[in-house]
């Protein structure tokens, strides 16, 4: 197949500071590996996933993402207002939750309780194929 360094791409979730939401992120053919999150993310230290399926991008259904056990799927970056960005990189439970979508939003916050980040900040999904 190849050398899954060279196989991997790049794609931008602009969150939005409106309503703490990104932009959808078509995920086909591909894992999330890790998630580099930009220097301007101060809303809260943990980011929360939606999965999309049926239609296109712009007109998919969004459901939160649970585990098993009823618990929403997050990421917690422990870095909040980063001067220079970081990255996190999802286990092997979470990356596999997520590429069952064939669509992908991020949320600043649970679904419960979300945030907004006080400017637009872009997380960079990194992604290999599945």
């Amino acid at each position: 197949m190849g050398d899954l360094q060279n196989m991997r791409i790049t794609k931008n979730a602009t969150m939005s500071s409106a309503d703490g939401l990104s932009n959808a992120v078509d995920l086909e053919g591909y894992r999330v590996s890790a998630l580099d999150f930009s220097s301007g993310w101060d809303a809260v230290n943990r980011v929360t996933f939606q999965g999309g399926e049926y239609g296109t991008a712009t007109s998919p259904v969004y459901r939160n993402l649970y585990d098993r056990v009823g618990i929403e799927w997050q990421v917690s970056s422990g870095q909040v207002g980063s001067a220079t960005g970081f990255s996190v990189i999802p286990d092997a439970d979470l990356s596999l939750a997520i590429s069952a979508h064939r669509y992908l939003r991020l949320r600043a916050g649970p679904a419960t309780a979300s945030a907004t980040p006080s400017t637009a900040v872009t997380i960079s999904l990194v992604l290999v194929p599945l």
